[in-house]
């Protein structure tokens, strides 16, 4: 069905993959059947059944996914080794599980607020995540407890995005990129990140690439040109965030050593600590640009932070079984934040780059989950015979 998530070969030039979700409703044709795993659950064996609707669905949503030993089941559990209150993911009992959720003295899990429930802030906070990227596992017990509130079978309750009023902050001071790449003289663009770019890239980031053209062509000899295709990869505030670090970081066509990140020393070595450097001694050579005083200005917003993502409304999630939404923006993994076990995770191969807003920029490359986690497509969709896909995709030639 969709054992090779392959975007390159649809499409023979660049896609954006901004969403990815398989839902197991038809489109068209005979209605639909509730999807037996979403309505039954994946109980464990050990336990016995669940007393009424309310813990069943508290099962089939949450329990069935959090109670396994490599996840809450490891600690918020009577079977663990150090069992720790509150016993949520008991794996032996899921009445019990439910109980203890329920009567906790912190509200554990928001119906009407997913995103602010303790289960989803905490994890949020590194607290015990089950992959690399705490982000990851909040986002798939958010959608979890969606699940849960959102209900099952024929309800295709759309998801409902909830508006928070973000934090007061007063703006000030911020840097901008120099009008000419000449700008700063020994600091200047020209002199620090150029001449890297034209040893090490010119191979494929140019017009005339002798390897391959790809763009951006950030390392075009004309440094005019050089400067207006690299400011997308250069952050001029945070240089660790460039992308023109972070590549190298993931082994993306080093010259020696890729190097790599001590989060403890904030030290980076290799060939991405060298453009760190490089993007580091630029970005030092700008001068921050003051609020003039005698302005009336309002307060600000931070878009990584504050911005709310508005489209999600208009999805129809019941009996969701697998979500790809893009947010790590790092690395060679896409995750599955479906909530919905096992998580069918991609792997990133080929040509391909992170892209802000959520997205993927293919050139031949594809993502692609393994076999032992993408069965769960043929476990889940044999019991109806039925399912959709949604996809956002943006091709980088509209002329094809």
């Amino acid at each position: 069905m969709m054992k090779n998530i392959h975007p390159g070969k649809r499409l023979q030039n660049s896609l954006l993959l901004l969403l990815l979700t398989l839902v197991l409703t038809g489109c068209e044709g005979p209605s639909s059947e509730p999807n037996p795993f979403q309505e039954d659950g994946s109980s464990s064996s050990q336990s016995p059944p669940a007393r009424d609707e309310a813990v069943r669905a508290f099962e089939t949503s949450l329990w069935s996914n959090l109670s396994a030993d490599n996840r809450c089941g490891q600690c918020h559990s009577s079977q663990a080794d150090a069992p720790q209150q509150p016993l949520f993911a008991d794996a032996s009992n899921v009445n019990d599980a439910f109980d203890a959720l329920v009567g906790y003295s912190k509200t554990l899990v928001t119906l009407d607020d997913p995103s602010n429930s303790l289960l989803v802030t905490k994890v949020a906070g590194d607290h015990n995540c089950w992959t690399n990227f705490p982000s990851v596992c909040a986002d798939s017990i958010e959608n979890m407890i969606t699940a849960w509130a959102g209900g099952s079978g024929e309800s295709f309750s759309a998801r409902e995005i909830k508006l928070t009023a973000p934090a007061i902050k007063t703006p000030g001071e911020s840097k901008t990129f120099p009008p000419n790449a000449t700008d700063n003289g020994a600091n200047s663009f020209a002199n620090t990140v150029h001449p890297i770019l034209l040893q090490r890239c010119i191979g494929c980031h140019y017009e005339e690439g002798v390897t391959q053209q790809q763009s951006p062509f950030f390392a075009n000899p004309d440094d005019v040109a050089a400067f207006e295709a690299v400011k997308p990869k250069i952050n001029i505030d945070l240089p660790l965030d460039s992308r023109l670090v972070q590549r190298l970081l993931e082994g993306h066509n080093c010259w020696s050593d890729c190097g790599m990140h001590n989060e403890t020393t904030g030290e980076t070595s290799g060939n991405a600590g060298e453009m760190l450097a490089a993007i580091e001694q630029f970005a030092g050579g700008i001068i921050p640009t003051a609020i003039d005083g005698d302005l009336i200005i309002s307060k600000s917003l931070v878009l990584l932070d504050d911005g709310i993502v508005a489209s999600g409304g208009n999805r129809h999630e019941a009996n969701q079984i697998a979500l790809w939404e893009f947010k790590v923006g790092t690395g060679t993994m896409a995750f599955d934040t479906s909530g919905v076990a096992p998580a069918m995770d991609l792997t990133l191969e080929g040509d391909y780059q992170w892209i802000g807003g959520y997205g993927l920029d293919f050139s031949g490359g594809k993502a692609q989950a393994d076999t032992a986690a993408s069965e769960k497509l043929h476990d889940f969709i044999k019991l109806t015979g039925e399912y959709s896909i949604e996809a956002w995709v943006i091709p980088a030639n509209v002329t094809q």
